[in-house]
């Protein structure tokens, strides 16, 4: 996280606060966020355009970070849903089981998402 911070173009406006630097830094870091729940974990802004500080840190896999990303596309809670059980494997998560509204969402996302990748 430090790292990230310091000589990393895409972070330069991204700080960590003072608490969780120097000396007993790492120490109140824990107090704040809690142990690595696994080595499948790493840590997540929750808000992207926020810093590194209490409340808007926490342990997440990557598959949870892959939701929290500033160029990806925002999905409504019923299609997020979706896809994370169709990606455990129930194949019922997707296809009739989705609502026209989410099915409709979920393509117009797309298209936009690709017309942006294009320009």
């Amino acid at each position: 996280m430090l790292s990230r911070c310091r000589g990393n173009w895409r972070y330069k406006d991204i700080t960590v606060c003072e608490q969780w630097q120097g000396k007993d830094g790492f120490v109140t870091f824990l107090r704040d966020v809690g142990p690595r729940p696994s080595l499948k974990h790493s840590i997540d802004r929750i808000n992207n355009d926020g810093n590194y500080e209490p409340n808007n840190v926490r342990w997440a896999t990557q598959t949870e970070q892959m939701y929290n990303r500033r160029p990806g596309i925002k999905f409504s809670d019923e299609a997020r849903e979706n896809i994370r059980k169709a990606r455990l494997g129930n194949s019922n998560a997707l296809g009739h089981k989705l609502s026209d509204e989410a099915k409709k969402q979920i393509s117009e996302k797309l298209i936009e998402y690709n017309r942006k990748r294009r320009d």
